[in-house]
């Protein structure tokens, strides 16, 4: 499995850690031990497990720098302004550079060693499931088929799962690696894409992922501290709280970086 890293199970482990202690403070109250440890237990190793499914099965999404940001949604906006036959000559040159002797068959590009035909649905309008089955039927049930579009909401995501992998998808951010890659990108830019500018770099920092340990760290701490003072309640309840923070940043929090 390509998507298990020792980051994965390092933030596997941490979750089922930080699980174990939140649900042990919660139900040591109503239930006595050893039953509290063990309900801890089973709670901490079910969301483990359910955080590794969440993280390999979790679809990688491309990560662009701050920097390429703008530059992508340029890049994006000039193949959805144009006809498709601008994306497909900059993609024939990619495969090209590839060495993959690109043809044009199927009204697409095909690539004969992969047995794969590359159709280019860049639109303003969006991709619509009559365009996939339109682009699988002319590909042949012998070859896949690869969409490449700006990009691809849920329902076409879900749709194109019922063709079992005979068809992929490919969108903005990875036709501007590619021809980025390959110094293809667009030289000049349409009226509509010379006014894009970057998005302000507004970063939700308390899910920061990296922020996870120490939320950790102060929720030991309050818990533990609440053992040598009187009024328990307070650093009871503020202990949950940063474990229940460490839980959220682990599962959905990003890695904030720089530009």
């Amino acid at each position: 499995m390509k998507n298990i890293t020792l980051p994965v199970v390092l933030d596997c482990i941490l979750t089922s850690f930080t699980a174990f202690l939140l649900s042990f403070v919660l139900v040591s109250y109503g239930i006595e031990k050893p039953f509290s440890y063990i309900i801890a237990v089973c709670i901490g190793i079910l969301f483990g497990l359910m955080a590794f499914k969440f993280f390999t099965g979790k679809q990688k999404d491309i990560k662009l720098k701050k920097s390429e940001e703008s530059l992508c949604q340029k890049v994006i906006i000039e193949l959805c302004f144009n006809k498709k036959e601008f994306a497909e000559q900059l993609f024939f040159k990619v495969f090209q550079l590839k060495n993959l002797n690109p043809v044009k068959r199927f009204n697409g590009i095909y690539i004969e060693s992969e047995k794969k035909v590359h159709y280019f649905l860049f639109s303003f309008d969006g991709v619509k499931k009559s365009q996939i089955v339109k682009a699988f039927n002319m590909a042949g049930k012998e070859n896949e088929t690869v969409i490449w579009a700006d990009n691809f909401n849920k329902d076409i995501v879900d749709f194109t799962t019922k063709f079992n992998g005979r068809v992929s998808l490919c969108d903005g951010k990875k036709a501007f690696l590619t021809l980025k890659e390959f110094d293809l990108l667009p030289k000049g830019f349409c009226p509509v894409a010379s006014v894009v500018k970057a998005k302000p770099n507004i970063k939700l920092n308390i899910l920061n992922k990296k922020k996870a340990k120490n939320y950790l760290l102060f929720g030991v701490t309050f818990l533990i501290m609440s053992y040598f003072v009187y009024f328990k309640v307070y650093y009871i309840v503020f202990g949950c709280l940063f474990l229940a923070l460490s839980l959220v940043a682990i599962l959905f929090g990003k890695n904030n970086k720089p530009a």
